[in-house]
């Protein structure tokens, strides 16, 4: 349920469609479609990786999953493989639990041929909360009764999972865990292929204590992670993995597949997802090396785009932001101080105008434009923060001075703000102890973003007593100090900041978007903050009752008002995605909530 990372720049890639596949007199042209550099984390799963390009693979090989968001952001029964839900309430000591229990349609086959049936949507939760997989850090099914007692290897069984019989299961979400705003999302699960995993004679077994696993966990951890992750070998989605190598992604049509969530298979044979250059990506696109450019936010392109007319185009609010994220646990940033004064000092007026030609607006807290919660109070919501983080030196001086570094290099010299002003040089700011404050910051290359931060901040940080390095790096290198800065040693954590895209998951929940103390040692919380306060709010926002939205968006002002103020990480702008594709597609029809890849099937040539 996390946000997806991107880099800050055209290559992340949101599109749906509408319509069916269809058969045409070029069916067997390949679509060619641009990304950003994979990290080869292909496995069903967000675990060993977050990166959106990543999970637009496993979007298109993985599918039949139980619920699916539409194009309203709303989770909805994928009626394409469930036949039917049925969910019932039972009171456990004093809680009272609730169980789904699905049963699938006839005709389900993964790429291979074989059945899909109970046992390997049961498998996949099983695989992904094991003792075994524990230590590669996101977990699957942790809302689930008895998840625990299993995760923790306390018990061999899941409690809260049943298999009653090939083509029926069910899952029981803990009900301390209810009431909860997204609460068929816990339920939302794809299946994976047990015997491909854990082989021909691996096996559940089911009783009242819940479900067991037969077999050797252990090994099918170790092939899910290694062979598999890079290499799937079996689908359950429109499309089969064929490859990766050359910076190319291969997938060929799977044509066992039974239909997405709106009835529609795929008619397009094969699909290359290619890494291009950044910097030239829409200059490839005209060229027709590639046929997709998704998300691009740049007004040049944008311009470039809609002014050539071999290609059509569709725009859209994001459901996400561009970000400038923190850390919260080392150096300077641990201070919200620090973090509020980075954010006055970055020209968000000028970074839109900049990257996106005006096609954004800045952000004042953590959210979306496309979120409905936004635009139902938006004026309520912008009158109510604290901070208003347009471009100021003095309020970055304001916010400095009430941190521990408002001295000079002795330690005991109050810091003088005009002299920064007027360029005294090397004059920087100190804490008691006589430590700099630094701000390393890490970006990538060949991108707007970060070129654009390079040069507001090395002009503007000086100017209140900040010293800023900018190092760069390709987006794995960004991911390992992003994500597995837990995994470096003291001397290695150098850097404090770093800009990014963040997408919203389908179920927007900020206990699991970063942001929880519960996960602040793991991938799940990159931030590495830890506040009570916000704890409790989330904790208060997500244990809303579904049906109670006016309830939720009290709850919703209240958690960015405070966000506000913590800043974990500052949200840069919100922008509009502008897609564009080669005119010959036929149901290119993006919006803000589902993907070209979760909804590839629709697409044909004409």
């Amino acid at each position: 349920m996390k946000k997806m990372l991107s880099l800050l720049l055209v290559g992340l890639m949101a599109v749906s469609m509408t319509g069916c596949g269809k058969s045409s007199s070029n069916e067997d042209r390949t679509l060619i479609i641009g990304s950003e550099k994979f990290s080869q984390a292909f496995l069903n799963s967000e675990a060993l990786g977050n990166s959106a390009y990543d999970k637009n693979v496993r979007d298109m090989i993985y599918g039949y999953e139980t619920y699916a968001v539409d194009s309203n952001g709303e989770f909805q029964l994928n009626e394409t493989a469930i036949k039917k839900v049925d969910t019932k309430e039972e009171k456990v000591g004093d809680v009272t639990n609730k169980t789904y229990t699905f049963t699938l349609n006839d005709g389900l086959k993964f790429s291979d041929g074989s059945e899909v049936t109970a046992d390997d949507y049961l498998f996949h939760i099983m695989i992904a909360a094991s003792p075994e997989f524990k230590e590669n850090g996101d977990s699957t099914g942790e809302y689930l009764y008895g998840y625990a007692d299993y995760h923790n290897g306390k018990s061999k069984n899941f409690k809260g999972l049943k298999k009653i019989d090939d083509k029926t299961f069910s899952l029981t979400i803990d009900g301390t865990l209810l009431p909860y705003f997204w609460e068929t999302s816990f339920v939302a699960v794809r299946p994976d292929s047990m015997k491909t995993l854990a082989g021909k004679d691996a096996k559940l077994e089911s009783s009242d204590d819940g479900v067991s696993f037969v077999g050797d966990m252990g090994a099918a951890v170790t092939k899910w992670t290694t062979d598999e992750m890079k290499n799937p070998s079996v689908s359950s989605g429109p499309y089969k993995f064929v490859s990766y190598e050359n910076g190319q992604v291969k997938l060929e049509i799977n044509e066992n597949f039974a239909g997405d969530p709106r009835g529609d298979k795929p008619s397009i044979k094969n699909i290359v997802l290619k890494e291009i250059n950044s910097s030239t990506d829409m200059d490839t696109l005209i060229k027709g090396e590639i046929d997709i450019l998704n998300d691009a936010i740049e007004g040049d392109k944008i311009q470039k785009g809609l002014e050539d007319k071999k290609l059509q185009s569709v725009n859209f609010d994001r459901n996400g932001y561009g970000t400038f994220a923190y850390k919260c646990n080392f150096g300077p940033t641990k201070e919200a101080e620090v973090r509020r004064a980075l954010n006055f000092i970055i020209d968000k007026d000028e970074l839109v105008k900049n990257v996106t030609g005006g096609y954004g607006t800045t952000l004042n807290s953590e959210y979306s434009t496309a979120q409905w919660v936004y635009t139902k109070a938006k004026s309520d919501l912008e009158k109510s923060l604290k901070y208003n983080y347009a471009f100021s030196l003095d309020k970055a001086n304001e916010q400095l001075d009430q941190s521990s570094y408002h001295f000079e290099k002795d330690g005991k010299t109050p810091f003088d703000a005009e002299k920064a002003a007027k360029g005294e040089k090397d004059y920087y700011r100190y804490n008691s102890k006589g430590e700099i404050l630094q701000i390393n910051h890490l970006g990538t290359e060949n991108n707007a973003v970060t070129d654009n931060l390079e040069l507001m901040l090395t002009q503007n940080a000086p100017k209140v007593g900040i010293k800023f390095t900018l190092t760069r790096t390709d987006f794995d290198g960004l991911m390992q100090n992003y994500y597995f800065d837990t995994q470096l040693k003291e001397s290695e954590k150098i850097y404090h900041t770093f800009n990014l895209g963040s997408n919203y998951s389908d179920a927007p929940d900020p206990y699991y978007a970063s942001f929880s103390s519960d996960y602040v040692n793991t991938t799940a919380n990159a931030y590495r903050i830890a506040d009570k306060k916000l704890d409790a709010l989330m904790q208060d926002l997500r244990h809303t009752v579904a049906t109670d939205r006016d309830g939720f968006l009290k709850k919703w002002i209240a958690y960015e008002q405070y966000y506000n103020e913590l800043l974990p990480m500052a949200p840069l702008y919100a922008n509009t995605y502008y897609c564009f594709a080669d005119k010959d597609l036929e149901g290119f029809a993006p919006n803000s909530f589902q993907s070209i890849y979760q909804t590839i099937s629709a697409l044909s040539w004409k």
